[in-house]
């Protein structure tokens, strides 16, 4: 066990004077699903904001022919602050960023709000190319939405 904690702890140590060198970057790990607390709070709290970002996906996806998997990257794009890889995928970060510039939604919040609708996404589709069955979900679920109102 002594064996153990020592080689623990000298790799911490190199781990540590490598960082200190810059040969090893820091990497952060980024939520992209919402536990379940966060999820029932925005759900209460922002109800309108999560139907904006669902109508925002299925009016720019039908537009830009986008899949379960654009919808994915474009997503997770904009919670790592990382460019999506796909043309439709771009233009849905492109729509969900100056949805929340236009209600004026702070960055936090936004985001909590798209870890949300991400997570309905992974829970409906298994995010292949082609697949739609979170966009089917959602294009249902806005048209209920609308006629509610």
């Amino acid at each position: 066990m002594a064996k153990l904690h020592d080689k623990i702890a000298q790799a911490k140590k190199r781990r540590a004077r490598r960082e200190r060198e810059g040969k090893v970057g820091t990497t952060t790990q980024v939520k992209l699903k919402a536990t379940t607390g966060e999820r029932n709070r925005v759900t209460h709290q922002h109800p309108r904001m999560l139907l904006e970002i669902e109508q925002t996906l299925v009016a720019v996806g039908t537009v830009v022919d986008a899949d379960d998997a654009d919808v994915d990257t474009a997503i997770r794009a904009i919670l790592e602050r990382k460019p999506a890889a796909s043309d439709a995928a771009q233009e849905l970060v492109k729509s969900l960023n100056a949805k929340q510039l236009e209600n004026s939604y702070d960055e936090e919040t936004w985001h909590a709000g798209l870890r949300v609708i991400y997570r309905s996404v992974t829970t409906r589709s298994k995010c292949r190319r082609g697949d739609t069955d979170y966009l089917d979900y959602a294009t249902g679920f806005v048209a209920r939405a609308s006629k509610r109102r």
